[in-house]
Order: structure tokens, then C-alpha cells, then sequence
């Protein structure tokens, strides 16, 4: 009998928050000083350990809720707190893995891994320590002296994944990190970052536009409305790791986010 998807009430649940989104609004500058409101109060709380997929249209601010989170960009309004601080910066405790891999063509993979060590300026016994650790850990190990082009996407992807991680973030920021990989690789990516995970519980926030990906993947799903993107709907999930695509509940939730979706044209 297939095992349910189950959706608890996020409410009953009182745990302390690692992060927590308060009232984030963003808008830019358009074309002609106009003004292009992206993102429209966004409120949501993550406790330590939860795996968050945020999905929705394009355009709708996905990319830009990390970057906030990130310190990369300023909010328009709102704020973002991490342990309970507001956050108005950068912080070496929130790491972010692009869909680009940005490695280092110069640089082979051992060096590219330990690159954040080096801005930490970490002594070079323990940056090769803790790069080849964490290398392993992606399963590339036998490759430090590798160059990223003599590696796979999916390769690379793991070494970006792997500099991120060596820092040692409690908040791991990843956005659309599978979207340039073919199904295949894609795939293999998305059980090996769950092996990852599950061995280190980092807090990871995930940006996709995959529908399957997210279910796959996460503890919640953040379902955005199109722009401004505000919270459409949250689904809890659950249902206990390696899921099974052929589940007819696999197919019952992806259908009821693929509607939310389509509603906003999607």
C-alpha cells in the first residue's frame, strides 16, 4: 500500500528558529526608473535542520529571497533574522551554491574547494584537511589535483557544493544548483545531495523550478504566487527518505502544486 504524503499543521509544531523572513519586500528599478516590485511581504521561519524548497513562476523573487538571505542584496523592507539577530550582512555561518558552478579554471579542485578557508585565512594544514574531507564527502576524492575542465557538470557542481560546505555554514543556500544538468546527472545529484545532507543536517533553503525536485528533496515546499511573489501555500511533507516516484501520492502533491502553479499561469 503506497505510504502517504502526509501534511502537518506547521502551527502545533514550537521549535526554536535558525532563520526566520519577516515581512520582506524587494523592488528594483526598471526600465525607465520604473519601479518592479519583485518580492511582496515574504514571512516564513526555518528551524535547524529542515531541507526548504521554495518553488514558483518565473520572476516571481525566488532567486532574490536567498540573495537577501545571502547579504548579497538589501531588502527594500522587512527584515531577516539568524538566531534570533537581525541579519544586515553577509555571515560566514550562510553559504550559497550557484547554478553556475564559478570554479576557479586556474586553480585545480583541492584549491578551488578550500577558496572560502582562504578568505577565513584558516592555516594551509587545515585547509587541505578540512577541502579533502569534504571532497570525499561529494565522493571526489581521487581528484583533488584535478582542473574543473577536465571535470563533469555534475562534477563540478559536487566541488561547488563541497567549497560551500568546507566553511562550515549552519545555513546552506542553494539556488536552482541542478538546472543546467541533464536528467540523468540531475538526478544522481539530487541522491547524492541527500546523502550529503543527511549526514550533516546542514539547514539547507533550495531554489528550484523543478516541481519533482522539491518533493523529492524536501521537508517543505514554499509554493510563490507570480510577481510580486508572496507565499501562495506551504506544503509539510511527511514521508520519510528515499521517496518513491511511483507512490500515487507522489503524483497527488505534484498535482496539487502544479494547479497552484498554473493558476498564476506557471
Amino acid at each position: 500500500m503506497a505510504e502517504t504524503l502526509k501534511v502537518k499543521n506547521i502551527m502545533d509544531i514550537k521549535e526554536e528558529n535558525l532563520i526566520e523572513f519577516k515581512n520582506i519586500s524587494k523592488t528594483f528599478k526598471g526600465e525607465n526608473n520604473n519601479n518592479v516590485k519583485a518580492l511582496d511581504d515574504f514571512s516564513f521561519k526555518i528551524k535547524n535542520g529542515e531541507f526548504i524548497s521554495v518553488v514558483g513562476p518565473s520572476g516571481c523573487g525566488k532567486s532574490t529571497i536567498l540573495r537577501i538571505a545571502a547579504g548579497l542584496l538589501d531588502a527594500t523592507s522587512g527584515e531577516i533574522f539568524f538566531k534570533g539577530s537581525v541579519l544586515e550582512s553577509t555571515h560566514d555561518k550562510i553559504g550559497m551554491v550557484f547554478q553556475e558552478y564559478s570554479l576557479l579554471p586556474w586553480r585545480n579542485i583541492l584549491d578551488n574547494t578550500a577558496l572560502g578557508l582562504e578568505f577565513k585565512k584558516t592555516g594551509l594544514k587545515k585547509r587541505v584537511e578540512t577541502a579533502r574531507y569534504y571532497l570525499n564527502l561529494v565522493g571526489l576524492e581521487g581528484f583533488e589535483q584535478s582542473m574543473p575542465h577536465e571535470l563533469s557538470g555534475g562534477m563540478q557542481q559536487r566541488v561547488a557544493i563541497a567549497r560551500a560546505m568546507a566553511t562550515d555554514p549552519e545555513v546552506l543556500l542553494m539556488d536552482e544548483p541542478f538546472g543546467a544538468l541533464d536528467a540523468h546527472t540531475r538526478s544522481l545529484m539530487q541522491h547524492e545531495l541527500l546523502k550529503i545532507w543527511e549526514k550533516n543536517k546542514k539547514t539547507i533553503i533550495f531554489v528550484t523550478h523543478s516541481v519533482d525536485e522539491a518533493v523529492y528533496l524536501s521537508d517543505k515546499i514554499i509554493v510563490m504566487s507570480k510577481r510580486p511573489g508572496k507565499i501562495k501555500k506551504i506544503f509539510d511533507i511527511d514521508k520519510k527518505r528515499p521517496r518513491k516516484r511511483k507512490d500515487i501520492s507522489w503524483g497527488i502533491l505534484t498535482s496539487e502544486i502544479f494547479e497552484l502553479l498554473q493558476d498564476d499561469g506557471s
